[in-house]
């Protein structure tokens, strides 16, 4: 059996639904042809911010949970307070370098579009309105304004 190159091995330490995602990204690059070797930060950011966005938003569901938890507990809720406010930052954060990323990788619509490798189906999913413009009367508007 061949030995996997080093550039295209994962970060250690993932989990195996984010290995998942990781080797996905993977294919999808190499299927387009825009991988190369000096991707691989990339590629590792990009799975590390959305596993970090996916944890920010795990935490409203954590806070949730133990506001119910500890309903009769007497609570330090300015503490709760401070970690509950920097959540919806962490979240947006790491959402939107995430997002970043995958364009810079090519992996969305506007990365390939980017580097001319768009193709018809990525200028469809250009109008996110698409798929309800058959069962809407005032798409024609919409799309002449």
């Amino acid at each position: 059996m061949a030995s996997v190159p080093t550039v295209e091995r994962p970060p250690t330490g993932l989990s195996a639904y984010w290995l998942g995602a990781w080797r996905h990204a993977l294919k999808t690059l190499k299927d387009q042809g825009t991988w190369a070797g000096e991707q691989k930060p990339l590629l590792d950011e990009y799975i590390h911010a959305l596993r970090a966005a996916e944890e920010a938003r795990l935490g409203f569901k954590w806070l949730d949970h133990l506001e119910e938890a500890v309903a009769s507990e007497e609570v330090d809720w300015i503490a709760l307070k401070s970690i509950a406010g920097g959540l919806p930052v962490q979240w947006d954060k790491h959402t939107k370098r995430a997002a970043a990323l995958a364009d810079q990788l090519a992996l969305t619509p506007r990365g390939r579009k980017a580097i001319n490798l768009a193709t018809s189906e990525d200028d469809e999913d250009a109008d996110p309105f698409s798929g309800l413009d058959h069962e809407d009367e005032l798409a024609p508007r919409r799309k002449a304004a």
